[in-house]
């Protein structure tokens, strides 16, 4: 079946853009082109096409890559491009799904345990979030996500999860069940003040100017997507990005930072300092920030999937992945009252 479906993109490749290639490599569901040494797909990119598959409407789509032209021509180029067939289409279809052919960058993914990586990865998406401010999307085909002013009904009815599920652990007699019942309680306090928080002045404040500014978030920021050789940093799969306020993505890089690092303040305040030379932070901006830290997403998470789910082989697993974010409980919460310091 893989060979049939590489076969066929090859041939829509071959149609409608005429580049010769050298190599194919399939990966995570996703076919590499590698271009002959003198060739690049885009001028100025590199000689590396991505075939794959993309999961959002074509609505979506369009307006993905009006907003990826827009960074381009605000300075910003670090960016994996689509690739325009012959008539000037981004898209095209096999078998009912939709693919897109991409200008990738041809860097590593990013390591999160490097300093050096981390400050510029967070200048970068500094840089990202200036350059995204003034966006319009002129194409009426084009669907924008727009995510701004719901983070606190979210983050609401993640916490409501969190209670039921509490009340359905009282009735179970699982070693999953005792190992959640004793900590419920601390995550839902944490959750509870989280919400209190992000229904403030602050937030809206927040959301408003980020309407004004007309801010994009990429929204999936994690080391896979960022692509970084110790020289340069590059951004791609900007699939999920959406109207949204700039600490969203900062919040996904800090909370990804910290749970390698034993929820070090330092180490954030770091990269909270490195941000802070390309775009700056204001207070509001700090204290939702520590909202959305506060929430407790990972315990949330797991419990959500554990309870929700068919039981078995996975039971196991989960149990594992629960023990580790208790383990994060008490760094977790030095790290917040630590934080509230610097506000």
């Amino acid at each position: 079946m893989q060979e049939e479906l590489q076969k066929n993109i090859l041939e829509i490749f071959d149609q409608k853009y005429g580049i010769p290639y050298s190599k194919v490599v399939q990966l995570r569901g996703t076919f590499f082109l590698m271009l002959q040494p003198e060739k690049q797909a885009i001028p100025g990119k590199s000689n590396r096409v991505l075939a794959q598959k993309i999961e959002i409407g074509t609505d979506k789509l369009l307006y993905v890559d009006e907003y990826k032209k827009y960074l381009c021509q605000q300075g910003f180029t670090n960016i994996d491009s689509y690739l325009p067939d012959k008539d000037n289409n981004i898209f095209f279809e096999v078998n009912e799904d939709t693919w897109v052919f991409s200008s990738l960058p041809v860097q590593p993914e990013s390591n999160f345990d490097n300093k050096e990586q981390i400050a510029q990865i967070c200048e970068t998406i500094g840089r990202i979030h200036l350059a995204s401010e003034g966006f319009v999307a002129k194409n009426e085909l084009s669907r924008a996500r727009d995510e701004l002013g719901k983070m606190p009904e979210c983050m609401q009815k993640r916490l409501d999860e969190l209670k039921r599920l509490r009340k359905k652990a009282e009735k179970g007699r699982g070693l999953f069940d005792l190992t959640f019942l004793p900590k419920a309680g601390h995550f839902i306090e944490l959750g509870t003040e989280a919400v209190k928080i992000m229904n403030g002045q602050e937030y809206i404040r927040l959301v408003d100017k980020a309407r004004k500014d007309g801010s994009v978030c990429h929204c999936d920021l994690s080391y896979q997507n960022i692509l970084a050789d110790g020289k340069d940093v590059y951004v791609v799969n900007f699939e999920s990005c959406a109207k949204e306020i700039k600490i969203y993505d900062l919040a996904n890089l800090i909370r990804r930072k910290m749970r390698k690092c034993d929820w070090n303040i330092g180490e954030a305040q770091f990269m909270l300092e490195n941000y802070n030379k390309q775009n700056s932070l204001s207070k509001d901006d700090l204290i939702v920030l520590r909202a959305i830290l506060m929430f407790p997403q990972k315990f949330w998470r797991i419990a959500n999937k554990y309870y929700n789910m068919k039981r078995g082989w996975a039971e196991k697993t989960m149990q594992i992945k629960l023990q580790e974010a208790i383990a994060e409980k008490d760094a977790h919460y030095s790290f917040l009252k630590e934080f509230e310091k610097i506000l």
